[in-house]
């Protein structure tokens, strides 16, 4: 048998694996990111090409973006929902007019002259506001923009939404966005910040042509593009330092409960919302049968863990000649060019039904942007024998202060790592703690009682004391009194204690 690791190894192991945040891990662990730092080069962006495209009735031959069938059109007649994770670590000064952009949609009909923003939304540089707008501006340079005269309406184009308060620096947030399409051409807007709303009110909707156009040329096409940060057009050295994570958009106006499943995934979650694991008190339920959306409803899934670097001679070779000359204009490079890197975050919707999506989101800046994909110590550990190791650390355990911080560290690593919880459970690791902890019934104190109640009651996302988080755990564990009846402190009378407060609290 090996010999005991030092205390101070395993209470580094502690350190490594524990939250760093009193909130929640799963909606506060960073995810995979891209940072802009506008304090460098004033702009850099995820530039998204084919969004969807229009096409007029005989403009059937005209070549086009994105990866699928048929064309995408935009807007989405039933509205749209945009989720997003995101982070700003340092805000613009008070001098600063500069934005956290977290998404910008741009459009451009075939022979006209100009680009048209036709959807924005941002947080304020001055207030902290978050500021839906629908109005149609060209896209230009900051200087020269100006709102296209249209028809007098009585509804608003823009919706400002107070957050400020909520806007906490250097903490993970979630943003969703709900447009839903009302009659005519008004909508229902939504904003939830994570996962509550903050307030609704009512627009004028994404009008169906860009700028002051009210219909479109037979044989014109009609590119839909977006834009996450600052394109190199809206340069302008700020202070602001922002990141962003995982971010969607939704072909229709998701509800409440669905904005709060978003949520309640967390920042690690990598998917479609197509299988969602339940996140509720019962851990060993079955993955929810409803898809959260429709698979034809989900325009792209960008996550920054999904990427890969290539260059725009490539992008032509695997994609189209379309994306590939969207992506060289917004870089500045020639479309033929097969030397400068392009990092490129995957669309992970790409693959599913429906109608074409786009490629995914190519990163655009020099200086002052760059990209994170975190890996956990409780991940790392997976590839080494998983909970096994930890077990092992209980198991050459000499002394109680060893005793806690070894079953701290398992506490950790289970508690952050869904698949170390699951590795655990598969492997009967909790029957392999209790038969631990009962070998070394002298060394059990209190302080590991609670750690043990921790592990097997607590709920992360929920504040019900009786909730059962881990009920293997807690058959385990506390229900074999063996593991607590010979231990210096009567913890056997604490667990019964904590079972009355369970039955209490049921009623």
């Amino acid at each position: 048998m090996g010999s005991a690791l030092p205390v101070h190894q395993i209470i580094s192991l502690v350190s490594m694996t524990s939250p760093r945040s009193f909130r929640p891990h799963r909606v506060s662990a960073s995810p995979a990111f891209v940072e802009f730092d506008m304090s460098e080069s004033g702009y850099g962006c995820l530039f998204l090409p084919s969004l969807a495209t229009v096409k007029g009735v005989t403009a059937d031959s005209v070549s086009t973006g994105g990866v699928g069938g048929d064309c995408r059109g935009f807007p989405p007649p039933a509205g749209l929902s945009y989720s997003c994770w995101f982070q700003i670590s340092r805000f613009s000064s008070a001098c600063d007019s500069h934005p956290a952009r977290l998404l910008s949609v741009v459009r451009h009909m075939s022979r006209t002259e100009h680009q048209y923003i036709c959807l924005s939304i941002s947080f304020s540089a001055y207030d902290g506001c978050l500021v839906i707008s629908t109005e149609e501006e060209a896209f230009t340079y900051l200087d020269m923009m100006e709102p296209e005269m249209c028809s007098l309406t009585s509804l608003p184009t823009s919706l400002r939404f107070q957050c400020s308060s909520m806007l906490a620096p250097a903490q993970w947030h979630h943003l969703a966005v709900v447009m839903a399409k009302d009659v005519k051409k008004s909508c229902l807007v939504s904003a939830y910040f994570n996962g509550k709303a903050v307030g609704k009110g009512k627009m004028r909707y994404i009008q169906p042509f860009p700028g002051p156009y009210v219909s479109m040329d037979p044989t014109a096409v009609i590119d839909v593009c977006g834009m996450i940060g600052t394109p190199s057009l809206w340069k302008e050295h700020a202070a602001l330092v922002w990141r962003v994570g995982p971010s969607y958009m939704f072909e229709e106006a998701v509800s409440p409960e669905a904005v709060r499943t978003i949520y309640t995934q967390g920042t690690s979650y990598l998917g479609n919302f197509l299988a969602l694991r339940n996140t509720g008190c019962d851990a060993d339920a079955e993955p929810l049968s409803v898809k959260l959306v429709p698979e034809e409803r989900i325009s792209f899934g960008i996550n920054p863990a999904i990427s890969t670097l290539t260059t725009v001679a490539q992008i032509r070779e695997d994609y189209n000649e379309v994306d590939c000359r969207l992506i060289a204009k917004e870089m500045g490079i020639a479309s033929r060019d097969n030397s400068t890197p392009v990092f490129l975050a995957r669309n992970i919707s790409q693959h599913l039904s429906g109608t074409a999506r786009t490629i995914g989101a190519a990163l655009v800046g020099h200086f002052g942007v760059r990209t994170f994909t975190p890996s956990s110590a409780a991940n790392g550990l997976l590839y080494i024998g998983g909970p096994v190791v930890v077990l092992s650390l209980v198991a050459l355990a000499p002394d109680d202060a060893s005793l806690y911080t070894a079953v701290k560290v398992l506490v950790s690593v289970v508690e952050t790592n869904p698949a170390m919880q699951q590795e655990m459970t598969r492997i009967n690791g909790y029957e392999l703690l209790a038969f631990l902890l009962k070998m070394k019934c002298s060394l059990v104190s209190h302080r590991i009682f609670q750690l043990v109640l921790h592990l097997s009651s607590s709920a992360e996302m929920t504040s019900e004391p009786s909730c059962l988080h881990n009920p293997t755990a807690f058959q385990a564990l506390l229900c074999d009194l063996e593991v607590w009846q010979n231990t210096s402190d009567n913890l056997d009378l604490l667990v019964l204690n904590h079972f009355a407060e369970i039955f209490k609290s049921s009623r």
